[in-house]
């Protein structure tokens, strides 16, 4: 990821935190339409925030039946205890403004996010409707469903240059959920063609840091259509999933 100037980082947000007493300042931060927010330093170093529906300002419980954090780092994981206090919540257009702590989950030791602080604007950049479709199949059933079949195709940012993509079945869903799909953030190189840097599933109103995603077969027409095949792995309610067979077709 190339770092963005502090004038190109603030049309987007700031994040900075402590993450086991290293200072933690982010070079790109993004909001999601899912609810959410996310602060990069590069690929493996990132710590991510994801919002109940409608979050009002005040104090929020960090965890498994509260706001979702993960932090990525020598040591990653979720969250499983922590707060949020939300000083703006912020509506499309506005800024959502906040101080967080968390300790997350993970091997040999947990992590521990402390002096957390963050601003981002809420729609920053409006998600266009595109065209196409994305499906998968999962290894084990999750809620009942045992693939992804998303037709609603949205994406962040310029049909030449999108910065996001975010791929989401809302019917036929097992189990309850209202919507099931898959997020992929993109970076581009020298020459301008785009790489997925990450990758989110999205359950419900939750979206759940993946592994790194291998993709093979991108096409890109700048402006017109990119496709891509995928695998990933993640984890909801304490269990492994691997997504595999993946594909994505979007057209701007």
């Amino acid at each position: 990821m190339n770092k963005t100037s502090d004038t190109a980082q603030a049309t987007q947000g700031l994040m900075t935190a402590s993450i086991d007493g290293q200072a933690f300042k982010a070079v790109q931060v993004e909001w999601d339409t899912v609810g959410g927010v996310i602060g990069l330093i590069d690929d493996d170093h990132f710590i991510y925030l994801g919002f109940p529906k409608d979050i009002e300002k005040g104090e929020h419980s960090i965890g498994k039946d509260g706001v979702r954090a993960y932090v990525g780092g020598t040591h990653s994981g979720e969250a499983t205890s922590g707060t949020l206090m939300l000083q703006s919540a912020g509506t499309p257009g506005r800024k959502m403004e906040g101080k967080f702590d968390f300790v997350a989950k993970s091997d040999p030791e947990n992590v521990t996010v402390t002096a957390g602080r963050f601003t981002v604007s809420v729609g920053a950049r409006t998600a266009g409707q595109g065209s196409g479709s994305a499906s998968a199949k999962l290894d084990e059933p999750l809620e009942g469903n045992l693939a992804i079949e998303a037709k609603t195709m949205e994406y962040n940012g310029e049909p030449t240059a999108p910065t996001a993509l975010f791929a989401m079945q809302t019917k036929d869903l097992q189990g309850g959920l209202q919507r099931f799909g898959v997020i992929f953030m993109l970076r581009y190189d020298g020459q301008g063609k785009p790489s997925v840097e990450s990758g989110f599933v999205a359950v419900d109103f939750a979206a759940l840091i993946t592994s790194k995603p291998e993709v093979t077969s991108l096409k890109w027409e700048p402006g017109k259509s990119l496709s891509f095949k995928f695998t990933m792995s993640f984890s909801y309610n304490k269990k492994d999933y691997k997504i595999e067979d993946g594909s994505l077709d979007l057209t701007f």
